[in-house]
């Protein structure tokens, strides 16, 4: 199952390079404009990952990345923001706000797609982890259950 990324940016032109990019490389890619869709979108359907912008209209990446952390339903989810703001205060107020890496603009496609794949195999070993906790606890319960017989 190919692996499903957001990217969220309101410059269209940037976004469909990236999309162009990733689905080359085989992964889904779905698109929201801004961060009100991006928040919409995500309470449809899950994703692996997120590309964020900061500067959009409305809400900023900043408030989306908080909103997704606050929300069980995606607070796991990985972010990658991606942005032209690469002052270091931008960048320690996105990771600081929940973000996994941090990505200035411009960027070379080769380091882009690196840190799309580093993502990605985070994203795998917390799925292993989870389904390893369910093994475990499923385990309790059958020795648990074989005492009490």
């Amino acid at each position: 199952m190919a692996r499903r990324i957001l990217v969220v940016d309101d410059d269209k032109e940037l976004a469909e390079a990236e999309q162009v990019i990733l689905e080359a490389e085989g992964y889904e890619v779905l698109y929201a404009p801004d961060g009100t869709s991006a928040l919409a979108l995500l309470a449809e359907q899950p994703v692996d990952l997120v590309l964020l912008d900061v500067n959009m209209p409305n809400m900023n990446g900043y408030e989306v990345c908080r909103r997704l952390r606050q929300n069980p339903a995606t607070a796991q989810v990985n972010v990658l923001m991606i942005t032209a703001l690469g002052m270091i205060e931008n960048r320690v107020t996105g990771l600081d706000v929940g973000a996994d890496d941090y990505l200035s603009k411009p960027f070379e496609v080769p380091e882009f797609l690196a840190r799309v794949r580093a993502q990605l195999r985070l994203r795998e070993l917390q799925d292993r982890l989870v389904e390893m906790e369910k093994i475990a606890t499923i385990g309790q319960m059958v020795i648990t259950l074989s005492h009490e017989i």
